[in-house]
């Protein structure tokens, strides 16, 4: 369960926009999230989430018909009570597991103290329980689907893709028409300032570009560190064109993301991945890399341009393309304002929805 629960975090976010859309079509809604007590602190309350989670639902005497958690909150629970009246649902929003092999285990655990290992393997361990006892998956994209049933024994036939939506806010926004290079001056990053995110590889590719093109500027948005950090990573030169936004608002931030004009997304490691759905939906092309969720979405020359994770110089070949022609940069805008049609909140919950009736049939 993410923490806080609130709509400007993205899983959080997720959750929310699906409690409302299962509301609206007549389901009761409860969230169960863990909650901040002035006493402990956050990385203790995830630590004993999964807990609170099993003695809450071992006591209450309310009965749900479905159960739906991320990996991990109810891996107590599902390892305690394999006979139960509800069904249960694991979805994920990142596996640790497919993760920390893709980053190298030895790496991951380098400079890591004590704690956070053992943190790290009681996750895993609850993410594997949560995923091999539960009644179906839904993965993000096919990655996951396949590691989960590979390594967490779970039948290839209780386990779905199903993506994540888009807000209808992001739908409201006019989109821009190029005219020219020179209308196009700002490439946006929307993400956690971090190496997953692909961070260095933004600076290797795009620091070359802004010192070519002194009026391109460079956006990072929800970056959850200073200015000053982000800066201290580019040089001199271009920092006083680099826009740092540690949080923001989701309400806003279709007007944020429509004031620029193209977004670049060079994760390493995405389970999904909104920002380049949402961008497409304020009619920004996009550059993602070839990450397993957004190879769910993102057809290279079709809908986006998709470049290997962690090639400075694929990204810094793609962002040229689009300063140089404009009828890719159009075609892209197009085409990926059709691909967000299908990602909306009202269509993701009707294939949940048809998910959960179908188990429940069939009495899983």
């Amino acid at each position: 369960m993410p923490f806080p629960l609130t709509r400007d975090a993205g899983a959080a976010g997720v959750l929310l926009e699906l409690g409302d859309h299962l509301s609206r079509r007549g389901w009761q809604v409860e969230y169960l999230a863990p909650k901040s007590n002035g006493i402990l602190s956050e990385r203790w309350i995830s630590v004993t989430f999964p807990l609170f989670v099993l003695l809450k639902l071992s006591f209450t005497g309310q009965r749900y018909d479905i159960i739906d958690s991320f990996p991990g909150s109810c891996g107590l629970y599902f390892s305690a009570f394999r006979k139960r009246k509800s069904l249960f649902v694991t979805f994920s929003q990142m596996l640790l597991g497919p993760f920390l092999e893709r980053s190298n285990e030895k790496s991951a655990r380098d400079g890591v103290s004590m704690f956070r290992l053992m943190r790290r393997r009681y996750a895993l361990w609850l993410e594997h329980i949560s995923i091999s006892r539960c009644d179906v998956f839904l993965a993000l994209n096919e990655e996951e689907r396949s590691y989960a049933t590979d390594r967490y024994n779970i039948a290839p036939d209780r386990t779905f893709v199903v993506g994540n939506g888009i807000a209808g806010h992001f739908f409201c926004v006019p989109r821009k028409k190029r005219v020219s290079r020179k209308t196009v001056r700002r490439i946006v990053q929307i993400g956690s300032y971090e190496p997953r995110k692909g961070v260095d590889v933004t600076r290797d590719a795009l620091a070359p570009i802004m010192a070519e093109f002194p009026d391109l500027e460079l956006w990072f948005l929800g970056t959850r560190t200073s200015e000053e950090k982000v800066h201290s990573d580019f040089p001199k030169n271009i920092r006083s064109r680099i826009t740092v936004i540690p949080e923001y608002c989701n309400d806003e931030l279709p007007e944020v993301i429509a004031s620029c004009d193209i977004l670049i997304f060079p994760s390493l490691y995405e389970a999904f991945g909104l920002a380049p759905l949402e961008a497409m939906a304020c009619g920004l092309p996009v550059i993602v890399s070839d990450a397993a969720g957004p190879k769910q979405y993102a057809k290279s020359e079709v809908n986006s341009l998709v470049v290997r994770a962690g090639d400075a110089q694929a990204l810094s070949d793609a962002v040229r393309r689009l300063l140089d022609n404009a009828s890719l940069f159009q075609l892209l805008q197009n085409s990926g304002y059709e691909t967000v049609l299908d990602y909306r909140w009202a269509d993701v919950t009707d294939r949940r929805i048809a998910i959960y009736r179908g188990l429940m049939s069939s009495g899983s």
